[in-house]
């Protein structure tokens, strides 16, 4: 008798699945691949996304350690042209705050818009 059951209970697994647990396996299958697709292709941008970030620190960490050692020249130089080394870096800090004026009042078309463009081409760029 208890072999009946556990023939019954095979049979009963074994059936035949009629078209609508067909289809919502089927559906449950598809949202399942979504998901996974979604969930690498967000993995994907983001990783994209850090390397540009990562990128950009990196030159920009270097670039800023050569305009220090070429500024630091400059100041001696102008203090050489000067004859004074409070009189030479006074004059270049003074060049370096007409620049910080003007990249302040042009941030968002110097800075801002560029950074963002950048951010968005790398994400969504299909490459």
């Amino acid at each position: 008798m208890e072999q009946e059951r556990t023939t019954e209970e095979e049979n009963t697994d074994k059936k035949p699945l009629g078209p609508v647990e067909e289809l919502s396996d089927n559906l449950k299958e598809y949202l399942a691949t979504r998901y996974e697709l979604t969930v690498l292709k967000t993995s994907q941008k983001v990783s994209v996304v850090t390397s540009v970030a990562a990128f950009g620190a990196i030159v920009g960490l270097l670039a800023m350690l050569f305009l220090l050692f070429i500024l630091i020249a400059a100041g001696f130089y102008l203090s050489e042209l000067f004859g004074s080394y409070g009189h030479g870096f006074a004059a270049l800090s003074g060049v370096f705050l007409v620049l910080a004026l003007i990249v302040y009042l042009g941030r968002k078309r110097l800075i801002m818009n560029p950074v963002r463009n950048l951010l968005i081409k790398a994400m969504f760029d299909e490459d």
